[in-house]
């Protein structure tokens, strides 16, 4: 059992990780992506110590976040430190993964969503009004970004960023929820690795699939995409944004079973996952689609069967 003393010095050490992430996400330009690894620390916690250690840890972490950006603070709070308690715990109470990391996802998007609701507010707008005009201030700033001499630039250069920028504001929200799902899926899958080296055994994911009536609004959404008109058409690009995303993790958890059933080499593996990686969107998109078409054709049921609780 941990000490009292042991348990504290655990916690401090997970707010000053986890907090130390983020303010480096904050500090350098290039250390954006360490802000992603944030929930981790306070979610080994959870899963060691208990909720209450953890989001003591994830307060601590906010002040010292604090320190560095005040208006940052509640942001980190609400996205990574909560997020990071309910990872840990549902990890621990042996949670199906499409709960755990759909609570992560939803607690990380509410939460932002609450807080640029309130920034909206205070300029007086809307929330998607207040998403457009940050669209149309990067718009704006798009040839000094770019050079020291915006003329310099050439135009077709600006045009297809203002069209990214464009389609970002349009698809914000399924953008967010996107990111949410795979910061939630890469910490939980980095802390079972940690658990796993020391010693815990786990339940294997790699079988687990999506609620089954999920995969209607996947389709719905692509749908509505390909032929719907204005704001129907915008709903279902966020929709599909999201669940594509998170039926690229199921695909990716099919292949991974096939890859271990096999006891494939890494010398594949890795190639494997890079090839779906770089040839994007149209790989990742097929992936997703192998996904949902598990739930007709129960892919995993005709791999042999990987060694017992040994692999994500």
């Amino acid at each position: 059992m941990t000490s009292r003393r042991d348990a504290l010095k655990n916690c401090a050490a997970a707010a000053a990780l986890s907090g130390g992430l983020y303010g480096l996400s904050l500090a350098l330009p290039a250390g954006f992506a360490a802000a992603f690894f944030c929930p981790l620390p306070i979610a080994l916690l959870a899963w060691r110590s208990g909720a209450a250690l953890a989001a003591t840890a994830s307060a601590v972490s906010a002040v010292l976040v604090a320190l560095i950006s005040p208006p940052d603070s509640a942001s980190y709070l609400a996205q990574f430190g909560l997020g990071g308690v309910a990872l840990g715990i549902g990890i621990k109470e042996n949670k199906d993964p499409a709960g755990i990391i759909g609570l992560y996802a939803a607690i990380s998007c509410l939460a932002t969503l609450a807080l640029l609701g309130a920034l909206a507010t205070s300029e007086g707008m809307t929330l998607p009004e207040f998403i457009a005009s940050v669209a149309k201030q990067w718009e704006e700033k798009l040839p000094q970004i770019l050079s020291a001499s915006p003329e310099q630039v050439p135009p077709e250069e600006i045009e297809a960023l203002k069209a990214a920028l464009t389609f970002a504001s349009n698809s914000f929200f399924g953008i967010f929820a996107s990111v949410a799902i795979m910061t939630g899926w890469a910490n939980a899958v980095f802390l079972r690795s940690i658990l796993r080296k020391n010693g815990a055994v786990l339940e294997n994911w790699n079988q687990k699939r999506l609620p089954a009536n999920m995969v209607w609004l996947f389709i719905a959404a692509g749908a509505l995409t390909a032929v719907g008109k204005d704001w129907l058409r915008l709903v279902g690009i966020n929709l599909l944004i999201a669940t594509a995303t998170a039926y690229f993790f199921q695909g990716i958890a099919i292949i991974d079973h096939f890859f271990t059933a096999r006891n494939t080499p890494r010398l594949i593996r890795w190639p494997t996952w890079a090839i779906i990686i770089i040839n994007t969107p149209v790989t990742p998109l097929l992936v997703a689609a192998f996904g949902a078409f598990d739930l007709w054709f129960d892919f995993g049921s005709k791999i042999n069967a990987p060694p017992a609780k040994t692999t994500d």
